[in-house]
């Protein structure tokens, strides 16, 4: 029987001035990841198209829906976010909890009110524009899980490079649990 893991759970967290800051109430979060652009490579002497793999594109944009807090609150999402620079490039961390995955990026913020509706709630609509490629760590968890596992080594770090998917182990480090 094949496994499946909510999305519930997953946190979105911003460094700022050397401090992790939560960026709460997520409704939606962005696919996150890379995509090789594909150059046509075919020539007159091809039976068929060929296609080379070129530079990988980390989204021109990452997109995140969240419930707004008010905007006294402290520690809030819309205090945090309107404390932020749009032309400052920012370390960002994305943990999928369920998974038990970590991923780090930096890239710029910007970030805006969403539209109002009769009957809404009010939204802020965050977009992050990565600068730098998606780090994929497995994240570590606390005692052993339903089904026994301890969780991950943290010290093993997945690349996301394009076509291929390097594990990176750290010297005579064991590895722990499965990344899938």
């Amino acid at each position: 029987m094949p496994e499946a893991y909510l999305t519930q759970g997953e946190t979105l967290e911003i460094k700022v001035s050397n401090s992790w800051k939560n960026i709460g109430k997520i409704v939606s979060s962005p696919e996150i990841g890379s995509t090789p652009s594909k150059i046509d490579a075919t020539n007159l002497a091809s039976t068929q198209m060929v296609y080379v793999a070129g530079i990988p594109d980390y989204s021109s944009e990452l997109t995140w829906t969240l419930n707004a807090d008010a905007l006294g609150t402290a520690n809030g999402n819309t205090a945090v976010l309107n404390s932020l620079s749009s032309d400052t490039v920012y370390n960002i961390r994305v943990t999928k909890a369920k998974i038990g995955a970590v991923i780090t990026f930096d890239g710029f913020v910007s970030w805006a009110f969403g539209a109002a509706s009769v009957n809404g709630l009010q939204t802020i609509v965050l977009k992050i524009t990565p600068t730098s490629p998606f780090t994929v760590a497995a994240a570590s968890r606390g005692g052993p899980d339903a089904r026994g596992s301890t969780g991950h080594n943290d010290a093993v770090r997945v690349a996301v490079d394009w076509p291929l998917l390097r594990i990176r182990r750290p010297e005579g480090g064991q590895v722990g649990g499965v990344l899938a």
